[in-house]
């Protein structure tokens, strides 16, 4: 094998590794029952996924993906139980998210001396605020301090992937960054949700409604 035939190789198998991911990908979507036909010219874009950080673009409305929420209710029951409170939207019917969407709120659960929750980060570029982060939660009266229980990244399904890069996220994430903090015992009402770090803080208003699933409304 001359010289030239070796750099010639070396120069395909490098082609093939940089094309092969992008081709994998195409391949799976157009093997998808819901993929368009080829001769279709493609759909202009008129969602974004409700926790793209990006401000929305006019003329779209941010969604919560159909199968990528029905693997995160897989993964919320997993780690906080059935009895945890889990439907938490926004007036909007979208999960609950921070004001600048560096976290969000999964579950809750009340215990006799405790109020538990679970928030999940979807963004790598917040993994260091989200981990490091002090976490408080304000109620009417009091502003309670919370201690960092359990931390988890969690692998997202391909197919989950895929389903948000069609909704607009332009680089969807390969995990899932999840925390579980425990509170003193909360009051009922308005709480304030707050994550603080290096002078950075970013937080979440809502009140949590334990008796109609469908109450919790930023």
């Amino acid at each position: 094998m001359t010289k030239e035939t070796k750099y010639n190789l070396v120069f395909l198998v490098i082609i093939v590794a940089l094309l092969l991911p992008g081709a994998i990908i195409m391949f799976r979507k157009r093997m998808s029952p819901d993929a368009r036909r080829a001769d279709l010219p493609d759909a202009v874009p008129t969602t974004v996924t409700y926790m793209d950080p990006q401000p929305t673009p006019p003329g779209m409305r941010r969604v919560a993906p159909l199968k990528t929420m029905q693997w995160f209710a897989k993964v919320v029951q997993d780690h906080a139980g059935a009895s945890a409170l889990t439907n938490l939207t926004d007036s909007d019917g979208l999960p609950l998210m921070s004001d600048d969407k560096s976290f969000q709120l999964a579950a809750i659960r009340e215990e006799p001396s405790a109020t538990r929750i679970w928030v999940v980060s979807w963004n790598p570029n917040e993994a260091d605020f989200f981990r490091s982060a002090h976490w408080s939660l304000a109620t009417h009266d009091h502003v309670l301090e919370g201690a960092g229980k359990t931390f988890e990244e969690i692998a997202i399904p391909d197919a989950v992937r895929d389903e948000l890069g069609e909704n607009g996220l332009l680089k969807p994430p390969k995990t899932m960054a999840w925390r579980e903090i425990e509170f003193p015992r909360a009051d009922h009402g308005t709480w304030r949700i707050t994550a603080v770090l290096n002078g950075r803080s970013d937080q979440l208003i809502f009140v949590p409604s334990f008796t109609n699933p469908d109450g919790n409304k930023k």
